[in-house]
């Protein structure tokens, strides 16, 4: 999906219940068909799962208000992304 960067938010905190929630939110906006104007957007992509992919939140700082392509698997979870 072809999308502007325009945020990163570092996540890293406990749930009452003891659950760990470690990752990041990436902010975007795109262009959407069934949306006048564009469409803003965010997707959490665990650490961990950044970790298999071999990217870091480094990763993102350097994409970060650029247009990119962001992929995404049947199920909808993040797989990659790479400047447009």
């Amino acid at each position: 999906m072809k999308s502007q960067l325009i945020g990163i938010e570092d996540m890293n905190f406990k749930l009452d219940n003891g659950e760990v929630i470690d990752g990041v939110r990436l902010h975007f906006v795109t262009v959407d068909p069934n949306v006048m104007g564009n469409f803003a957007g965010q997707k959490f992509v665990q650490r961990k799962a950044l970790s298999n992919l071999g990217l870091s939140l480094k990763s993102f700082e350097e994409l970060l208000n650029q247009e990119v392509n962001m992929f995404f698997n049947q199920k909808g979870r993040f797989c990659g992304i790479a400047a447009a």
